[in-house]
């Protein structure tokens, strides 16, 4: 092992038996898994004698670990949807321009081979009405936000959020446990965009489930731009 300086010393000692000898070293030394004591002086010739040995120290008090919030760069995000009409995209959702959307399918002579959103017609959703969002790594999530175009036909007004420590890829079935976050909103008369707090911090998060559960007109869905709040852990301190 490379054991560097010296961190204590001790010498003339002349105790009887059954006594006990301290050593404190100069300063703390911290994360420690290996002592070496070098035994330079003896009573006698060479031989060393010990009957016990102990160690003085304190478990590191490791901190919980804290995180600052920031939305990560749209490049590291990837979209799906279950419905997305001609011409479109999802990825416009993560393209980090506001000028862009994604819209499902709808009737029409130019349909894609996606299904249409089901629901009541008059904008209760129940089928083909979900948006994933796939991260490059797994991190903490803690907040998502949607924008929406100045076009009020089927902009989002109520969803259900979702997690998965599983990358989603195009028709995968993954667990995705129980509701982390859910909002109902009123209706935006202009661009903008709403924030959807979850319920808890999510940790090791690849995928986020936006099911869409109310939408304003029938049962189409669009959408301009996702954002998604990642934490990054802070420096920790060990006292």
């Amino acid at each position: 092992l490379s054991w560097g300086s010296v961190v204590g010393a001790a010498s003339g000692w002349n105790l009887e038996g059954g006594q006990t000898r301290e050593v404190a070293l100069y300063a703390t030394q911290t994360n420690v898994k290996s002592i070496r004591l070098e035994i330079t002086e003896v009573n006698g010739n060479t031989n060393i004698r010990g009957i016990e040995f102990g160690v003085h120290g304190k478990a590191a008090q490791i901190p919980a670990v804290e995180y600052e919030f920031a939305n990560i760069d749209s490049s590291k995000l990837t979209a799906f949807a279950d419905s997305t009409c001609l011409g479109s995209d999802p990825n416009r959702m993560v393209d980090g321009d506001l000028g862009t959307q994604w819209h499902t399918n709808y009737p029409g002579d130019e349909q894609s081979e996606d299904p249409m959103p089901a629901g009541d017609g008059n904008g209760n959703l129940s089928a083909n009405n979900n948006i994933y969002v796939v991260l490059d790594e797994a991190m903490p999530v803690n907040q998502l936000s949607l924008y929406t175009n100045d076009n009020p036909n089927a902009q989002i007004l109520s969803v259900n959020v979702y997690v998965s420590t599983e990358a989603y890829t195009k028709g995968a079935a993954l667990d995705w446990g129980d509701v982390v976050g859910s909002a109902d909103w009123a209706l935006l008369s202009g661009p903008g965009g709403r924030d959807l707090a979850l319920n808890e911090v999510q940790h090791n998060v690849r995928s986020i489930r936006i099911e869409v559960t109310r939408v304003n007109g029938n049962t189409n869905i669009r959408c301009s731009e996702v954002y998604v709040s990642v934490g990054t852990p802070k420096e920790i301190t060990y006292e």
